[in-house]
């Protein structure tokens, strides 16, 4: 019988590290506090892509997750949206009154030419934040539904006599 020899491998001179490495990029797991945040931020007019490309924040696809996902958040988010739309309606009216750029001074010559792209992109800036509040706060910025005519109510009011008519015709019909 032959032996056979097994050689052990060397052990590593490397010490264990003693202490954790941090971690590197975006939070991931849900807090209160990161939440309260994020809603705080919605509420005061900002966008979430804007607030998701701060460097302490969340990223959209977790935000999105925390949405589907938790309740509570789901309910503050609404809420903070809510919120926002006044924000926005606040925001307008400093648009609507800012006439910077509104006229440029001519290139050659005395005097000034309206500048209607800035008043264009004003108008744009104007209607996307007035869409955007009645699609986020329906029952304060939503379009109203008129149901009359020309103030009077569009329901038919039938006698008594022509209800039964109606329904005397709706039954030889079936029978036939």
């Amino acid at each position: 019988m032959s032996k056979t020899t097994v050689k052990s491998k060397p052990k590593s001179s490397k010490k264990p590290p003693t202490k954790t490495p941090k971690k590197n990029g975006r939070p991931t797991k849900y807090s209160d506090k990161l939440a309260d945040r994020i809603c705080q931020k919605i509420a005061e007019g900002y966008s979430v892509r804007s607030i998701c490309k701060e460097k302490d924040m969340v990223s959209m696809q977790t935000l999105f997750r925390w949405l589907r996902e938790n309740d509570k958040f789901r309910e503050q988010y609404a809420h903070a949206c809510e919120e926002r739309s006044y924000a926005q309606a606040e925001e307008i009216i400093d648009i609507a009154d800012n006439a910077t750029n509104d006229y440029m001074e001519k290139l050659e010559g005395d005097g000034y030419i309206f500048n209607s792209e800035n008043v264009q992109r004003s108008r744009l800036r104007i209607d996307t934040r007035k869409w955007l509040m009645s699609k986020m706060n329906p029952k304060v910025y939503g379009d109203k539904l008129d149901m009359t005519t020309n103030g009077n109510d569009i329901g038919v009011a039938l006698s008594a006599k022509q209800a039964e008519q109606l329904l005397k015709a709706r039954a030889d019909r079936r029978d036939s």
